[in-house]
C-alpha cells in the first residue's frame, strides 16, 4: 500500500471505519428497533427513550391549532411585502406527485417538507390550499408520502409556524383544524417513535428531530412532548454546533441550523419557558454571530461553501441574518427571539481552535474567507480545507463550486472533490480523501493550522492527511487593495524533509469569463472580461496555466459551467507560488 509504515496503518484502519460505517447503514434499518439495538443507537439520550415510553400519547386539540392561528401575525411594512412577493417562486398551482415524476429524490421530499411556506405568508389561501391537499392524500392512506423522520420533523414545524403567521387573512374553518389535529396527532408520535440517532454517528437531523419536538410540545402546550425536546436540545446542541459555528461544514447548512435553533428559542419566548430561553440565547447570540460574519458587508449575500441544502433556496438567509430582503418571517422571529438585540449583529468572529470554522480576512471592498478544519469533512462539506472564497464589492471573485445534487454524478463528483477547490494537489494527492471514496471515514484528515491573523495578513499551516507534505498559505489585502496569495511547501507532520521536487496543482474556480492568458517575463497574466487580472509566478520554476470550465451551482438543482484556471509547477521546499489578484478599480 505505502512504502511508510505508519501511513499503511493510517489507510488501513480508515478504510475499515469507512466499511464499519457504510455496514452500520445497511442494516439498522431492518434491526434498529430491536429492544438493545434501539437502547446502544439512543448513547448518552437513554432518558429520553425511557420519556418517550411513558409518555401518555394524548391527542393533539384542534383548539389548540386554532387559538395558535395569527399568534405571531402583525402588519409589515408595505415595502417588504412587496419585495417577497416579487421573489416568491413557488408555484400556486403546485401538486404533490409520486416520486417518479421528479428527476431527484430531494426535490421530492422538499415539496412534501413544506419550508417553502415561509415565502407564502402573504398570499396564505394558496398556502392552505396545499395543506389541505396533503391531508387529503394523508386520509386516503397514499403509500408514496414521504415519512421519513427528518421530513416529519420540516413538514410539522413549518406548518405550526405558517399558521401562526397568518393570523390577518381569512380564517381556515374548523373542520381544516380538525383534519389538522389528527395528522399532528400521528406525525408526532410517529416522529418519537422514529429519532434519528445513531449512537457515535448521529448528525445534524437529531437537532431538526429536538427542534420539531421542543416546537411542537411548546406551541400546542403538551407539556411532557416539549420536556423530552427541551432534553434532546441540551443534550445534543454542543455537540452539533461548536461555539455558534454547525459543525456541517457549509454555509448554507450553518444558516438553515441557526434558523431552526431561532425556532426553537421563538418557541421558548411565546411558552414562557426561562430554562430554554437561559440555555438558547446565549448560544443562538453565538451562531448568529457566525452568520453575520458570512455575509458581506458590501451586499446581501453571503459565499455558498460546501452542500446547499435541497429545502430552502439560499438568498431566503441574504442580509443581516433572516432579516433582509423582505423576509418578515425572519424578522418577526429576531424581533420575538433576540433576548439582547445587538448580540446577534456583532461582527465577532475568530479562528476555532476545537471545530470546524471559517476564518473571514477583508479590507479595501476586498473579503475572503478560508475554510478551516482541524476534524476532517463532516456530512455537508466538501474536499477544501485551507480552501479560499473571495468577493470583492460584494461580488464573488473565486467560488466555491457549492453541489448542484446529491446524485453521484461526474460533475458532484468535481464539486465535491479536490478538484473543485483551490488548496493545491501535491504529488497528486489532496489535503483529504475525497468524500465518496473509500478511504474517506473521519479518521484519515487533514489539519488546519493557524499561524498569523492580524485583520491584514492570514497565514495558516495546512497538514495533508497522508503526512508527507504541509501547505503553507499566506494571503494579504495590501494597501493598494489587491489580493496576494503565497504558496510553498513545508515538511509534514511526520517532521521528514520534503521530497526535492514536489508537483504543485491547484484549480482556481472564478466568476467571469477568461478573457486571456498571457506568459511572459516569468510570470503569467490571467485577464478576466469583468477587468479582474490574476498574475501568477513561481521562484525558480516553470509555472503552466490552462483554462477550464467547473459545474458550480447557486441552488439546489442548479449548475451553470464557470470559468477556472489550473496551475501547475514543481516547487521545492524553500520555493513558493505567488498569486495576486489585481481589481478594475485599482
Amino acid at each position: 500500500m505505502s512504502d511508510n509504515p505508519m501511513l499503511s496503518l493510517r489507510l488501513s484502519v480508515s478504510m475499515l471505519a469507512a466499511i464499519s460505517r457504510i455496514a452500520y447503514y445497511r442494516v439498522v434499518p431492518f434491526c434498529g428497533h430491536l429492544p438493545g439495538i434501539r437502547e446502544w443507537r439512543f448513547g448518552s439520550d437513554r432518558k429520553v427513550l425511557e420519556q418517550i415510553r411513558g409518555l401518555e400519547r394524548k391527542p393533539v386539540m384542534a383548539s389548540d391549532l386554532s387559538a395558535l392561528y395569527g399568534m405571531l401575525a402583525r402588519k409589515a411594512e408595505p415595502e417588504l411585502h412587496a419585495t417577497e412577493k416579487s421573489f416568491s417562486t413557488v408555484e400556486p398551482e403546485m401538486r404533490f406527485l409520486p416520486p417518479g415524476s421528479f428527476a431527484d429524490r430531494e426535490e421530492f421530499l422538499a415539496r412534501h417538507r413544506f419550508k417553502w411556506l415561509i415565502e407564502m405568508t402573504e398570499s396564505p389561501a394558496v398556502g392552505y390550499r396545499l395543506i389541505e391537499d396533503w391531508l387529503n392524500l394523508e386520509a386516503s392512506h397514499c403509500d408514496w408520502l414521504p415519512e421519513d423522520a427528518y421530513s416529519q420533523s420540516e413538514r410539522i414545524v413549518n406548518w405550526l409556524w405558517f399558521i401562526g403567521l397568518t393570523g390577518t387573512h381569512d380564517r381556515p374553518g374548523e373542520t381544516f383544524f380538525r383534519k389538522l389535529a389528527g395528522s399532528f396527532t400521528r406525525q408526532i408520535y410517529l416522529l418519537l417513535d422514529n429519532l434519528e440517532y445513531h449512537s457515535s454517528l448521529t448528525n445534524n437531523h437529531i437537532l431538526n428531530n429536538a427542534r420539531c419536538i421542543y416546537c411542537s410540545g411548546a406551541l400546542l402546550k403538551m407539556n411532557e412532548i416539549s420536556e423530552i425536546g427541551r432534553g434532546m436540545l441540551k443534550s445534543q446542541y454542543d455537540r452539533m454546533i461548536s461555539n455558534g459555528v454547525v459543525q456541517e461544514d457549509s454555509s448554507h447548512y450553518q444558516m438553515l441550523i441557526t434558523s431552526w435553533m431561532l425556532e426553537a428559542l421563538a418557541a421558548a419566548h411565546i411558552s414562557g419557558d426561562v430554562r430554554m430561553k437561559d440555555f438558547l440565547s446565549p448560544r443562538i447570540g453565538r451562531a448568529m454571530q457566525v452568520c453575520r460574519a458570512l455575509c458581506s458587508e458590501y451586499r446581501e449575500a453571503f459565499p455558498l461553501i460546501g452542500d446547499i441544502s435541497p429545502d430552502i433556496r439560499p438568498e431566503i438567509f441574504s442580509g443581516l441574518p433572516f432579516c433582509g430582503r423582505g423576509q418578515t418571517f425572519w424578522q418577526q422571529f429576531a424581533e420575538r427571539a433576540a433576548a439582547d438585540g445587538q448580540a446577534l449583529i456583532r461582527n465577532d468572529f475568530t479562528a476555532q481552535v476545537d471545530g470546524n470554522s471559517w476564518l473571514k480576512l477583508c479590507g479595501h471592498c476586498v473579503e475572503l474567507w478560508v475554510c478551516a478544519k482541524v476534524r476532517g469533512t463532516q456530512s455537508h462539506g466538501h474536499n477544501d480545507n485551507g480552501s479560499l472564497t473571495v468577493f470583492h464589492k460584494g461580488c464573488p471573485v473565486v467560488l466555491d463550486p457549492g453541489l448542484s445534487r446529491y446524485n453521484k454524478d461526474r460533475s458532484s463528483v468535481r464539486q465535491l472533490g479536490s478538484e473543485g477547490h483551490n488548496t493545491p494537489l501535491l504529488n497528486g494527492i489532496p489535503a483529504d480523501p475525497d468524500r465518496r471514496t473509500m478511504l474517506f471515514s473521519g479518521l484519515l484528515h487533514s489539519r488546519f493550522e493557524p499561524l498569523k491573523n492580524d485583520g491584514r495578513e492570514l497565514v495558516f499551516l495546512l497538514h495533508y492527511s497522508d503526512g508527507m507534505h504541509s501547505l503553507e498559505r499566506s494571503i494579504e489585502i495590501p494597501g493598494h487593495a489587491g489580493l496576494k496569495v503565497v504558496d510553498r511547501i513545508r515538511p509534514g507532520q511526520g517532521g521528514k524533509r520534503c521530497l526535492e521536487k514536489v508537483k504543485y496543482h491547484c484549480t482556481w474556480c472564478l466568476a467571469g469569463e477568461i478573457l486571456k492568458i498571457q506568459p511572459g517575463g516569468g510570470k503569467v497574466i490571467v485577464e478576466l472580461k469583468n477587468g479582474i487580472r490574476l498574475i501568477l509566478s513561481c521562484e525558480r520554476s516553470d509555472l503552466q496555466c490552462r483554462p477550464g470550465t467547473m459545474p458550480s451551482s447557486t441552488c439546489y438543482g442548479n449548475m451553470t459551467a464557470v470559468a477556472s484556471v489550473e496551475v501547475d509547477c514543481l516547487l521545492r521546499e524553500q520555493t513558493g507560488i505567488t498569486v495576486e489578484m489585481r481589481f478594475p478599480d485599482e
